[in-house]
């Protein structure tokens, strides 16, 4: 028997949740209901699966894995994804231990903490968790680069797993209450990084039917990620459906400018891609090769996310701090580092490390978490006027 604890159940907290859950009563893999499963999340999730009385998580395997070259094809691709089969795990909330007190988590006294807390909450909630150091295994799955270095701070004899999700997105389902869907291509699944440790934790996900794999550059794929999801602060900005953002060249040309960015700057870091690694082939392709070329990579890549809906867009519309900070933020200060290492002052190399355009929509979603509104934010910002602010420092007049 293991005990397990699901700390921050969000989108991806609950789509873990579910899987454990389920298969903890049903599976034949797990016939005895051996495993105790607790979930620690905020109050106004709690209130949602009570007014719902279930938790229902949609798989589907949709995300299109072949390059589509026109708007008809992309059509087509829409209306068979319309027809595809989905499948439905549904939990009754009379099933799943939910609390919001940290201090039941401590009490619960957990084999393994899986935390899918966003990045700026971390600090906060493990200041409160230091009787479990020494006492249970982290598995931090987060793309963030620092979130396990933080938690260490809080908790220094404990063992940390670091993990991301790959080629799958959790979002919840509008309109609905305690629904989220799951949307992965076949090489979808949860990757942990090498540890002693992680073979027996992998079984544990994989009894669950969670799909899990180990690297061996776990910090790679982080990088990698953080390049991916520079997209998710410029689509929150857009207001836009994911159809409509789909028809923007403006918005794709700034997205390949901040990953050009982001690439220079690991560049001057030191900062590389494993061998194996399909962002490797992406960056070259965006870095290297004529600019028609690397906007059809891009129109790939944003064509197999159809239906992404970050968790930023929520967090805009509700009020709260966003991740941008360990996004463009995180480029600005890698930018940073690069600057305060050069003492020549070498103007060649000042324009080398520029990051205007990351820069840009850092301060444009800074703008927006500072400003008091209790309706939150629900605004379109243009493609056009994002790229005035980059380019003039001139503010949209909705801000």
């Amino acid at each position: 028997m293991v005990s397990i604890a699901i700390l921050g159940c969000g989108n991806l907290g609950f789509y873990i949740a579910s899987h454990l859950i389920h298969n903890n009563h049903n599976a034949f893999c797990n016939p005895y209901d051996n495993n105790k499963i607790l979930c620690i999340g905020r109050q106004r999730l709690l209130d949602e699966l009570n007014l719902s009385k279930i938790l229902t998580v949609t798989k589907l395997n949709n995300f299109i894995d072949n390059v589509k070259e026109s708007d008809d094809l992309l059509k087509e691709k829409k209306e068979n994804d319309d027809d595809e089969c989905e499948e439905n795990i549904v939990i009754s909330n009379d099933e799943i231990v939910y609390e919001t007190d940290l201090k039941e988590l401590i009490k619960f006294n957990p084999d393994y903490v899986i935390v899918t807390l966003k990045s700026h909450q971390i600090s906060d909630v493990f200041k409160e968790l230091k009787h479990l150091d020494g006492k249970t295994t982290i598995i931090s799955i987060q793309s963030c680069l620092h979130n396990a270095e933080i938690i260490k701070q809080y908790l220094p004899n404990t063992k940390i797993i670091r993990g991301l999700l790959n080629e799958m997105t959790i979002t919840h389902k509008p309109d609905s209450l305690c629904h989220f869907i799951q949307k992965s291509s076949s090489l979808g699944s949860i990757i942990l990084e090498s540890t002693p440790d992680t073979l027996k934790f992998q079984k544990i996900l994989e009894q669950n039917e969670l799909p899990c794999e180990i690297s061996y550059d776990i910090e790679d794929l982080m990088y990698f990620k953080l390049l991916i999801n520079l997209n998710t602060s410029l689509f929150a900005l857009s207001g836009l459906s994911y159809d409509e953002y789909l028809q923007g060249d403006n918005f794709k040309e700034i997205y390949r400018k901040c990953v050009l960015e982001g690439l220079n700057v690991y560049r001057l870091n030191g900062i590389t891609f494993g061998d194996n690694l399909l962002m490797k082939k992406l960056t070259k392709c965006l870095d290297y090769v004529p600019e028609w070329v690397s906007m059809l990579a891009l129109e790939q890549f944003f064509v197999k996310r159809r239906g992404f809906n970050p968790s930023m867009i929520d967090d805009l519309k509700l009020s709260r701090k966003t991740e941008v900070e360990f996004l463009q933020g995180e480029i600005v200060k890698l930018s940073e580092i690069i600057k305060k290492d050069n003492q020549k002052g070498d103007e060649q190399r000042e324009r080398n490390v520029d990051v205007k355009y990351n820069k840009g929509i850092l301060g444009l979603i800074k703008m927006i978490e500072n400003k008091e509104s209790k309706n939150g934010w629900d605004v379109e910002i243009s493609d056009k006027e994002i790229l005035k602010y980059i380019e003039t420092g001139e503010v949209p007049n909705v801000l």
